[in-house]
């Protein structure tokens, strides 16, 4: 069994000592719930439910849309609604998980406050108006706290808890080669051996629909390639998970140092930055390229943000060059873009293959 922090053991019973009492619970995430998230809900859903008598929701914002997202919501019977199918005024706490208030990436109104905040990613000055919050921005996962909370309480988990909680941790931290801490592979180590292997290899090998391929060819043909830095535009998108999901994609690319990936969904533009700089900070990034018209943030080597109702009045082309911009002027690259994709194949120098071999981006 894992050792917990004195710090989680001296939060968990201040958090549940908030909670005593409160008939109905509501454990919100962010907008369009990734696994960290999802399983962070599902384990704060285990301890509320094993500590307490209240009734516990889980509740998400927009919609579950990658291919990943969608099957662990399938396979582990995540029982959460979108929060727009809710009545909140029957509610007598929020808790917010893997997000805070004033990040504009969850759907809680200002009108709701939330009473609890649980989230790894950098505090907000909103999420200190909280009754309760524990944020840890050195840590890998949310779900690694949430972890620590059950451990810290004496609640035991099943496998379904421990699948979620230990895929949550295997997702975010990319196998614990991202911003892992020694508390994420304490705790990868610890739920391994109870977590269900077969479930894990569905959720990674979800089946993925025809749309999904013709979203990659708009990626490729959107991405242009500025020295060591590539912008992909992906114009509409059918979920916003595709955002994030082919800035990590284009990251891989060997000559690339950075990665932003800008869609539209709905009326809004979503943001997604990538980077394999050591000592980069791509939050601080993002929130250059958001300053005065949008939100966001993130962490050292990833990132996101959203620009509201970028759609309206024909203003998402100029919005999206200016994010350009501005990312370009941020990072100090001058130059010239290029298309990723050459698309006439009698241009293309088969030498470049061999190019391409002996020249891939070199290890950090």
């Amino acid at each position: 069994m894992m050792v917990q922090s004195n710090r989680s053991s001296t939060k968990v019973r201040r958090f549940l000592r908030l909670l005593e009492g409160r008939e109905r619970i509501l454990v919100l995430t962010h907008d369009n719930p990734d696994p960290d998230a999802i399983a962070s809900s599902l384990g704060i859903e285990r301890l509320v439910k094993a500590r307490l008598r209240g009734k516990v929701d889980l509740a998400y914002g927009g919609i579950v849309g990658r291919a990943e997202n969608n099957a662990m919501f399938q396979v582990l019977r995540v029982d959460a609604v979108p929060l727009s199918l809710l009545d909140l005024d029957m509610y007598q706490a929020f808790v917010l998980v893997d997000t805070q208030p004033g990040f504009g990436n969850n759907s809680l109104s200002g009108s709701h406050r939330p009473l609890c905040v649980i989230d790894h990613h950098p505090l907000r000055p909103e999420t200190r108006k909280a009754a309760f919050y524990d944020v840890r921005p050195t840590f890998g996962a949310t779900a690694t706290i949430v972890d620590e909370y059950l451990v810290a309480a004496g609640v035991e988990v099943d496998s379904r808890v421990a699948t979620a909680l230990f895929y949550g941790i295997k997702s975010e931290t990319q196998d614990l080669g991202r911003e892992a801490t020694s508390h994420e592979a304490r705790a990868y180590a610890d739920l391994f051996p109870r977590a269900d292997k077969r479930i894990v290899a569905q959720i990674e090998r979800a089946p993925i629909p025809r749309e999904y391929f013709t979203m990659m060819e708009q990626a490729l043909r959107g991405t242009q390639v500025f020295g060591n830095v590539a912008v992909t535009q992906l114009s509409k998108v059918d979920n916003p998970d595709m955002i994030a999901e082919f800035a990590d994609f284009i990251s891989r690319l060997d000559t690339i140092d950075w990665s932003l990936c800008m869609g539209r969904f709905n009326k809004d533009v979503f943001l997604s930055l990538r980077t394999v700089e050591p000592t980069a900070d791509a939050g601080l990034v993002m929130k250059r390229l958001v300053s005065g018209i949008g939100t966001g943030g993130g962490h050292e080597t990833m990132a996101g943000g959203r620009i509201r109702d970028a759609a309206t009045n024909g203003r998402t082309g100029r919005i999206e060059r200016t994010v350009r911009r501005r990312f370009l002027e941020a990072i100090g690259v001058r130059a010239r873009g290029e298309d990723l994709i050459v698309h006439d194949s009698d241009d293309v120098d088969h030498g470049d293959v061999d190019k391409h071999q002996n020249g891939a981006r070199k290890h950090r």
